[in-house]
């Protein structure tokens, strides 16, 4: 890549810095992942100690989380970073999987970030997992706010739901035995992996709440039948996806990285400060 620009560079308290940065077709590593075909426009006003103010814009053709996870595409990040604050995000969007996702908010403590997730494919993202035995169809939106409170990360009335009817499949019998005996200890989750062995839906809908320190608890609210069950009648459940459970199903989801990416963010910035993003 390429890396040019110009201005003042001085010390003194009376003294201003003014240096511009043009970043164009360039390739990096961060300690989320790898850049490609990243462009920017940077602006530093303070050299000693090293700051960039709020309002830097870059923008990454693609984004590799890792080996596994299908990157990330069309990023569009703005933010600031200092030495004392670390990273500060405004705002951050990008494609996933042709899901439209962005992050906002977050400048502090006091300040909730929502997590945005616009027309995630259930067909494209069952690949993406690598689930082999699931099959799914449907789009998928969602809002989900979180905030910090001191080194924890809080999610408060997060909300995924279907645009409209679909279907999923699922190969219960093929699943793991610790999943079948965690399943067989929460209310309604037997009837629900049944259901889910040719399950045609009306409406799917989760509630996320839950701290990074601690379990989550997801509750979910699913409408719709399964022509092979109770002779297709309507079905309405409501379940709780919490405890041991939900620990063993987020392992198999390949969202999940890109969750863990973003708890690794706020991570950094509350724990090690000292290191530029890249």
């Amino acid at each position: 890549g390429r890396l040019d620009g110009g201005g003042r560079i001085a010390w003194g308290s009376a003294a201003e810095t003014a240096l511009d940065l043009r970043l164009r077709d360039a390739a990096f590593r961060t300690p989320w992942g790898r850049a490609e075909g990243a462009t920017g426009e940077l602006r530093l006003d303070r050299f000693s100690p090293l700051r960039l103010p709020a309002g830097q814009r870059v923008r990454i053709g693609r984004f590799a989380l890792d080996d596994k996870t299908p990157p990330l595409t069309d990023v569009d990040a703005r933010f600031g970073w200092s030495v004392a604050g670390g990273i500060d995000l405004r705002r951050l969007a990008l494609d996933w999987t042709g899901a439209k996702v962005s992050v906002e908010g977050g400048s502090g403590r006091r300040r909730p970030s929502v997590l945005r997730i616009e027309g995630l494919d259930l067909a494209r993202a069952v690949a993406a997992a690598g689930l082999d035995d699931v099959r799914a169809t449907g789009i998928v939106d969602g809002t989900i706010p979180f905030r910090l409170d001191r080194d924890t990360i809080v999610v408060e009335n997060g909300v995924l739901a279907t645009r409209g009817p679909g279907e999923i499949r699922y190969g219960a019998g093929a699943a793991p035995e610790e999943i079948k005996a965690a399943a067989a200890a929460e209310p309604g989750m037997d009837t629900l992996m049944t259901a889910l062995r040719n399950f045609q839906y009306q409406s799917l809908r989760a509630t996320l709440d839950g701290r990074s320190d601690g379990e989550a608890n997801v509750k979910l609210a699913v409408r719709g039948s399964n022509p092979d069950l109770y002779g297709g009648f309507p079905i309405a459940l409501n379940v709780n996806l919490s405890g041991a459970l939900y620990v063993i199903a987020r392992r198999s989801l390949a969202l999940a990285r890109i969750g863990d990416r973003i708890r690794d963010y706020y991570a950094e910035r509350l724990g090690r400060r000292s290191e530029p993003p890249c």
